[in-house]
């Protein structure tokens, strides 16, 4: 009998000990709710149709203040002022971001898609058009909003030779 009472004891140890050890599932930590979720496809959607609208006080309110961009070919543009003057140069015709995967937690998420643009900018004869994945990290605000605090993103099109 006490050889079954050490066991069950034993057993409850472990237990305890490996259920501390491992932590929390996936479930159990804290993600995104439903209206992050919302809110982030927002500032993603509001980035879009400010960029196509030239609407730069909204396309602001979207970009946190130290936020940087690497695109291809380039170095990373730092800070929102220079992110939007690279932007406003643009002069995009059409422009769609479709996210993919939607991930975070903490204040912090990610957004994983593609996205496809044609513009016009300075001196160009033709509109040129370019499509790629992006990468999005954004950070929330304390109303709740998010803001894009990093855009990374690749091309489709082929390297130049």
């Amino acid at each position: 009998m006490k050889y079954v009472v050490t066991l069950v004891v034993g057993a409850v140890i472990g237990a305890i000990v490996g259920a501390l050890w491992i932590g929390p599932g996936p479930e159990q930590v804290s993600g995104l709710t439903e209206e992050d979720v919302a809110a982030i496809r927002s500032t993603v959607e509001s980035v879009v149709q400010a960029t196509l609208a030239d609407d730069w006080a909204t396309w602001e309110s979207c970009w946190a203040e130290d936020a940087v961009t690497v695109y291809p070919h380039g170095p990373p543009t730092e800070g929102r002022a220079a992110i939007r003057e690279s932007w406003e140069r643009v002069n995009a015709t059409e422009f769609v971001a479709t996210p993919a995967v939607i991930e975070g937690r903490d204040g912090l998420a990610y957004v994983r898609g593609t996205y496809a643009l044609s513009f016009r900018a300075e001196g160009m004869p033709e509109p040129a058009s370019e499509s790629g994945k992006m990468l999005l990290i954004l950070e929330k605000q304390p109303d709740g909003s998010w803001v894009v605090a990093i855009d990374a993103s690749s091309s489709d099109l082929p390297l130049p030779e």
